[in-house]
């Protein structure tokens, strides 16, 4: 949880990013991120869940005001809309819940932290600035954050550590869904792809570590 701590409110400014929400939330979002990583709980769990209220509210607003009363349109909404808001409870409820959260920050690696998030803000520039060209070629532009976090999951499995968190941040992809069924069997086929990569890299890693115990 402290990892969830530290880096849920990463990934869910990644998301709003994505989503291009900016404003307030978005001032709230690098608010909870600064007081979580300098070992501010009380302030960071404030604030957190006015972020939460904030971004929920709108969230669910803005499903209801969608097109689309029946059919996909409506229930991919209705399912962005819950993971989104199951996510930042679920931040919200770390930062509340845990003590000295910023020890989630050497369970991961700040280094690792920051080249990941380099990495994500890189794709979705990218995303943006090509997402035409990409469309016009044939690739959806919805597969670079998804591939994107196909292989984070992939490389979080190889470590028990990393497994946990990427369970309890499992609500994000039901944010995600709905793009995997915007680009059809390409989302389908990444998807399979990433579940296949972190259940390769969870059962490598135990038993390479069942290995080093043994050898011990």
């Amino acid at each position: 949880m402290r990892v969830v701590a530290v880096v849920g409110p990463i990934v869910l400014l990644t998301c709003q990013l994505q989503f291009g929400i900016g404003g307030a939330p978005l001032l709230l979002g690098i608010l909870v991120i600064f007081l979580a990583w300098t070992g501010r709980r009380r302030p960071a769990a404030v604030v957190a869940w006015i972020w939460a209220i904030l971004c929920s509210v709108g969230m669910v607003a803005a499903s209801m005001l969608s097109t689309g009363v029946y059919g996909w349109g409506s229930l991919g909404a209705t399912v962005a809309t819950s993971g989104i808001v199951s996510s930042f409870v679920l931040v919200a409820a770390a930062l509340t819940g845990v003590s000295q959260p910023r020890r989630g920050l050497s369970l991961v690696g700040r280094g690792r932290i920051l080249a990941w998030s380099g990495a994500a803000l890189a794709v979705i520039v990218v995303t943006g600035q090509l997402g035409s060209a990409l469309w016009e070629a044939g690739v959806p532009p919805e597969l670079l954050p998804l591939g994107l976090s196909a292989v984070v999951c992939g490389v979080a499995a190889r470590s028990a550590v990393g497994r946990r968190s990427v369970v309890v941040l499992s609500p994000v992809m039901l944010a995600m869904f709905p793009q995997l069924m915007m680009v059809g069997l390409w989302g389908v086929g990444l998807l399979g792809l990433g579940s296949a990569g972190f259940l390769v890299a969870a059962f490598r890693s135990r038993s390479l570590a069942q290995r080093a115990e043994i050898d011990g």
